[in-house]
């Protein structure tokens, strides 16, 4: 066998949706080859020209990759098969294709999982926000428990859907994880495992048919009643609660995340009226408009420096629950969550569940009652698509209801 022809092609007989991509392979001999790639694609996301998963395919960049590499694996055979032999039969030839299909890996070219992890975690130490290498560091920390608690080996061969069931199932009932924060370790798992299989650290893509759907939590915010509830709030003596108070209320008065507002110099990020924001998260240019509620607590706290006094994460969510709950910020609220498929239900006073990203909903929110139209939002909070926005955006009963009842009475009126 001189040379070989390799076709991707879809399974034609099959009655599903999604059709098996099979290879052809052909050479010199009558003989033919039909293995299966190991993924499958509905018909309307495939080039039939080009013989590749569409660019506008979610799994595109991971499939056309794969199929790459078995064209480029099968030819490296056949040039190494025929260089040692003048005439390859059928039989030694198909053996080997086995070998590739099945994704038989040798050790020796198999980098550790671990170490592998470890070295992305460094090579996007710079380009990742700390809280997203946190979360990948905590995501490495699970892994490394599941193995010890379960006995279940992690490495990249071993990657598929048993993987993928054994370990969902076990952040479900070891570790107690809610169902969106699972999607959210899936997620960083699968785009780890697309670099290393860029790397060339392995060749098993499992990994790609992962999907997790996420289901959208209660939105919780302040209304503007309780905004001004906070804002008139006094502290007396208790500086912390009086700084996180302001710190929350520039949030929302901005729409933007703490890890931003933190960063904020009065000086160095302003011109004129507006803060011009790079986004730590996403590294967007963003210029915010500042209104006058906003100003007087930047002249607050310009005598204290450059931007508002520091604090963590952490501290600051502890310090604006009490901050809130002096304010009397009360109201009782019903959070859902779901750990596998266990909905649970927690009713506690609203001051419970107001966070850093409480400022950024609270604003979303407020905005949309006020009149502010989603794509503006949009805008000012960076979102890259009005799906996200909409995610933060709390519809209060009362506000529908008055909307509601304008529109119709008006219109009735009128007639």
């Amino acid at each position: 066998m001189s040379r070989v022809s390799i076709k991707f092609y879809l399974d034609k007989k099959s009655t599903k949706p999604q059709k098996t991509i099979f290879a052809y392979i052909g050479g010199g001999s009558n003989k033919r080859f039909v293995k299966h790639s190991g993924y499958k694609i509905n018909p309307k996301d495939w080039d039939l020209k080009n013989q590749r998963a569409k660019r506008t395919y979610i799994d595109a960049s991971i499939v056309n990759a794969h199929l790459t590499y078995l064209e480029s694996r099968i030819n490296d055979l056949n040039a190494s098969l025929f260089r040692k032999e003048t005439s390859i039969s059928n039989e030694t030839f198909n053996r080997e294709l086995d070998k590739i299909f099945n994704k038989q890996v040798t050790e020796d070219h198999s980098k550790k999982f671990t170490d592998a992890f470890n070295e992305f975690l460094k090579v996007k130490r710079n380009q990742l926000s700390p809280r997203t290498i946190q979360k990948y560091n905590s995501l490495l920390s699970h892994l490394t428990d599941y193995k010890k608690d379960t006995g279940n080996e992690v490495d990249f061969l071993k990657i598929d859907n048993r993987f993928k069931d054994n370990f969902n199932n076990y952040l479900i009932d070891t570790k107690k994880q809610t169902n969106n924060t699972i999607e959210k370790y899936f997620s960083c798992l699968k785009t780890f495992l697309k670099w290393a299989f860029e790397s060339e650290y392995h060749n098993n893509t499992n990994f790609a048919k992962f999907h997790f759907k996420k289901i959208q939590p209660p939105v919780i915010a302040l209304t503007l009643e309780e905004l001004k509830t906070l804002q008139k709030f006094n502290y007396k003596k208790e500086v912390k609660y009086d700084r996180v108070r302001d710190i929350f209320l520039f949030a929302c008065a901005t729409g933007q995340r703490f890890s931003d507002v933190m960063a904020f110099n009065f000086v160095t990020d302003m011109e004129k009226d507006a803060w011009i924001l790079r986004t730590i998260k996403t590294n967007t240019d963003i210029k915010i408009p500042i209104s006058k509620a906003a100003k007087k607590i930047i002249s607050k706290y310009k005598s204290f420096g450059n931007q508002f006094p520091q604090i963590s994460n952490q501290k600051f969510n502890d310090y604006i629950k009490e901050a809130c709950k002096k304010a009397e910020i009360n109201k009782p609220t019903i959070n859902i969550k779901y750990q596998g498929n266990k909905r649970i239900e927690e009713e506690k006073p609203k001051y419970e569940f107001v966070s850093s990203k409480t400022g950024r909903k609270t604003f979303v929110t407020v905005s949309h009652e006020l009149g502010m139209s989603i794509e503006d939002i949009r805008y000012i909070t960076g979102h890259t698509n009005l799906r996200t926005t909409k995610a933060y955006l709390y519809n209060d009963y009362n506000h529908v209801k008055k909307v509601f009842s304008d529109t119709w009475d008006k219109a009735l009126r009128s007639k």
